[in-house]
Formats: structure tokens, sequence, C-alpha cells
């Protein structure tokens, strides 16, 4: 063999211990990962659940969910606490079904797996496609307050499954114009309304003899 080549070969071992260097120093332990994945994989799930709670109607599903969705974020913070503190041998055992893992350690997965299978069970969402099918034909089935503009209200007119409203407030009333005054007093289901104003704000546009 030439020392051509010989140079040739050594180069190349060279690259190739570089480069296992180069990995060894990108490795990181087991914890790390673990930990790292975990706070990733439970500030999805946290933000995905509070949205629920926070922004969802009462009356879209029952009680029973929303209570079960507010144990679900209680048991994320206290597995989160537990992944912090549990030694490393702890965390391996998770994922090799070992007998010896700590009962805490266990019983905090199990618990927060079953809320999660019984959410994934009973907790039912109409299929959505965009933000606007969401806000038009979802949350408005069963909001009891929609707030909007008076001359916005006309796209109400158009929601078939929307909730009727017995009672419209409009406020500032008396800067409306008599059209668009008419446009919330023709959605379904109204039989009252209330027309709300300040009599030291801006002169009225509409003026009745009504007192």
């Amino acid at each position: 063999m030439d020392d051509k080549k010989v140079k040739e070969i050594q180069k190349d071992l060279l690259e190739v211990q570089k480069k296992a260097r180069e990995v060894e120093r990108e490795k990181i332990s087991f914890e790390t990962y673990f930990q790292s994945n975990y706070k990733k994989l439970a500030k999805d799930l946290r933000t995905c659940v509070e949205t629920f709670v926070d922004d969802l109607p009462r009356s879209a599903t029952s009680e029973e969910n929303f209570c079960c969705m507010a144990e679900v974020l209680l048991l994320l913070d206290a597995f989160g606490v537990l992944v912090q503190s549990e030694p490393v041998e702890q965390l391996q055992a998770l994922f090799k079904r070992h007998s010896d893992v700590r009962f805490r350690l266990r019983e905090a997965i199990s618990s927060c797996l079953r809320k999660l299978w019984l959410l994934s069970s009973n907790f039912k969402l109409p299929e959505m496609y965009d933000s606007r099918t969401i806000d038009l034909e979802f949350l408005l089935q069963n909001a009891k307050i929609v707030l909007c503009t008076a001359s916005s209200s006309y796209r109400l007119l158009y929601m078939q499954k929307a909730q009727p409203l017995e009672v419209p407030v409009v406020d500032e009333a008396a800067q409306l114009k008599e059209c668009e005054s008419l446009i919330p007093l023709q959605l379904p289901g109204v039989r009252h309304a209330v027309l709300i104003d300040d009599e030291y704000l801006l002169p009225a546009l509409v003026k009745s003899k009504v007192g």
C-alpha cells in the first residue's frame, strides 16, 4: 500500500473520530431528555385544556367534563413536580414496566391517563374546519350572551342552529340611526328590547316623545 493511500485512510479515520466526538458532545442525559420533552408536551396539553375550560360555553358539555379537565391540570402539576424530584432510575423504569416504580409516581401517571381517557370518551365536539365555523356555528348554539355591534347583528339572522335571543340590549342606542336600530329587533325570538344611552353624550340621532 503506497503512502498516498495510507494518508487517505488516516485522514478518513480522523474525520470519523472527529464526528464521533461531536456526536458524543451533543448527547444529553436521559433525565434531561425526559424532562425537556415532558415540559413541552405538558405545556401543549395544558394550553389545550385551559382553552376549553376558559372559553367553552358551559352548556356545550357536561359539568363532569369540566371537573375532569380541572383535575387534569392539577395532575399535570403534581406529575411535573415528581419528574423533577425522582431519580433517573425511576424515570427509566416507567418505560420498562417495572414493578419497582414508586407508588406515588405510578399513581400520578395512572390518574392522569384515566382522566384523559374519560375525556376522550365523553367529551364530544363537532367537526370544525376553520375559525369562522367555530365562532358562528358552534359557540352561538350554546351562548347565553352575544356581544356585537347593531349593524353586525344581521349575521345572526342566518345562524339556523343558534339559540333564539329573547332580549337584545342596545347600548348607545341614541347614536344609532333608525334603520340600524331595527336590525337587532328583527332577530327571531325577540320579545323585549332594552335601549341604553346617556343624555350627556353626543346629541341623539333619533328623538322620541316617549318618556
